[in-house]
């Protein structure tokens, strides 16, 4: 018997989940749609056989079994997808789904151990961080933050690099995605949730420059890829917005499909300061 769960997003809609085996499992139908993605079947095409489940699942039409995929397919549809809202439902999924469902006690992330009598290959290890280079390369990932991950890579798969790096130091200023900007001015959703969503939302209100926006490599429940991250400046221009605009309440938008919506946002302190 699968325990089954629905999770809902004022942008994204239902999610349903299921857990096969203490995993989770995100129903491909609903996942295609919040992405808005109109073919199902060629998504699936591109997926692990090893992480997709068909489940028993009752709908509006009766029972139906529909197709469950695991996280990391989860997140290899999100990257493939290329869809701008793409960074926000990732953000949605790792900072709310799952960590509800570690919360039910439903899953929880298996620890990895390396150490050099099990460490991978250097052979190997060099092919991935070949590969690793070449899409963050092709993503226009900052070369500094490629040689971070590059390092990280390594010393994950035994090789400790003990050359220093800039992202090693003090001094670097911090950087900043959606969901800490939230957390930092206060911008919550009626969920009580940071807000990720409005942060994005006033930031193309802001028509921030190039400069300020940097392109880095993540690593996230095993899962690498590249986000998009701002520097403290932007952080200043969105809490003088939100001062200059009283800090609404409903931030209305235009979603991808040209359709009129409103962000429904909660202050907290940190964010009249």
């Amino acid at each position: 018997m699968h325990e089954l769960q629905i999770f809902n997003n004022e942008e994204f809609g239902e999610v349903r989940t299921a857990t096969v085996n203490d995993e989770p499992m995100f129903c491909l139908t609903d996942i295609c749609r919040a992405l808005e993605l109109s073919q199902p079947s060629k998504v699936k095409e591109r997926l692990s056989e090893k992480g997709v489940h068909s489940i028993p699942t009752l709908t509006n039409g009766g029972m139906q079994n529909l197709l469950y995929i695991n996280e990391a397919n989860l997140y290899k549809t999100i990257f493939q997808s290329r869809k701008p809202n793409a960074e926000a439902f990732t953000d949605w999924v790792t900072d709310e789904v799952l960590p509800t469902l570690r919360e039910t006690g439903s899953y929880e992330m298996p620890k990895a151990k390396k150490n050099k009598s099990n460490r991978t290959a250097l052979s190997s290890a060099n092919m991935m961080v070949k590969n690793v280079m070449s899409v963050l390369e092709k993503a226009k990932v900052e070369p500094v933050f490629i040689a971070a991950e590059v390092k990280r890579l390594y010393t994950d798969l035994g090789y400790e690099v003990k050359a220093p790096l800039i992202t090693d130091k003090e001094t670097m200023p911090k950087l900043y995605d959606c969901t800490e900007i939230a957390r930092e001015l206060g911008i919550y959703s009626t969920n009580n949730n940071p807000h990720n969503q409005a942060v994005s939302v006033i930031i193309k209100k802001l028509h921030i420059p190039d400069s300020e926006i940097i392109t880095t490599a993540f690593s996230r429940n095993g899962h690498d890829d590249v986000t998009i991250q701002y520097k403290p400046s932007v952080l200043k221009d969105m809490r003088s917005w939100l001062a200059e605009n009283n800090y609404p309440t409903r931030i209305p938008y235009e979603n991808s499909k040209g359709n009129q919506k409103v962000c429904t946002v909660v202050y907290r302190n940190a964010g009249r300061d």
